[in-house]
């Protein structure tokens, strides 16, 4: 199991004096509270089993997060790292990209109907921005946007670097939602890349969101294995499907 959990906000700020409580059958078994370096020391003494973890920051800024966690004697990496999403307006998207060392740089492409483009070299676009930027490995990535009716967003998530294979990176984007409820049972949608044989795979194409109905419909193990990444060849394609 980890021996520490490290809390920080989907902008990589250090959480100070959030609550991280570990449930078993409903009863808590652990509560700690992160330090000033957002870190928590997990105790040794948890016996192997499925945990259910619920982390609420001290402020009203961040949404409570909720997850199981399976832990196993002498087994699993020493850090857990967890980032915790903003609270939002009802019409706004956070969109949290995180995933392992390999590949070192996973870059967040949001593409919207009107031809707008966001990503690294484009990061402000009217209401749509990339807040956090991540070339090193393991995120976050960090996109923000404020639906607007009548047009629709594509986000697809591209393998800059070329150590690693994009389906075996790991990678896990959050969707947060703020037309969603802030409880700890469902604050957000959770999206993992599938883990196929697509080894010449370069994007990764994740989900659309209608901005009329605020309608998510996530795609099912859609990858495009060209490299245009600075074009809008992708948010063409599937936006005129």
């Amino acid at each position: 199991m980890p021996k520490k959990f490290v809390l920080r906000d989907s902008v990589n700020n250090v959480l100070v004096g959030a609550t991280v409580k570990l449930k078993l059958h409903d009863q808590v078994v652990f509560t700690g509270i992160t330090d000033t370096n957002g870190t928590i020391i997990m105790p040794t003494s948890l016996q192997k089993n499925c945990y259910e973890v619920e982390i609420n920051a001290k402020d009203s800024q961040h949404k409570p997060s909720a997850f199981r966690m399976i832990v196993y004697e002498n087994r699993g990496s020493d850090v857990n790292t967890q980032f915790i999403c903003r609270q939002l307006e009802s019409d706004q998207v956070e969109i949290v990209l995180k995933w392992d060392r390999l590949p070192r740089d996973l870059d967040s492409h949001l593409f919207v109907s009107d031809g707008r483009h966001v990503f690294y070299e484009s990061k402000i676009e009217g209401n749509v921005s990339l807040d956090y930027d991540v070339t090193n490995g393991f995120g976050p990535e960090t996109v923000k946007l404020t639906l607007e009716s009548g047009l629709k967003y594509l986000y697809v998530v591209h393998r800059y670097s070329r150590d690693g294979f994009l389906t075996k990176s790991g990678a896990t984007v959050t969707i947060n939602n703020g037309t969603q409820t802030s409880t700890a049972d469902s604050p957000y949608q959770i999206v993992q890349v599938p883990v196929v044989n697509q080894p010449d795979a370069n994007f990764w194409i994740v989900f659309e969101i209608d901005g009329t109905t605020k309608n998510i419909t996530i795609y099912d193990n859609e990858f495009e294995v060209h490299n245009n990444y600075s074009s809008d060849q992708i948010g063409l394609k599937y936006f005129n499907r």
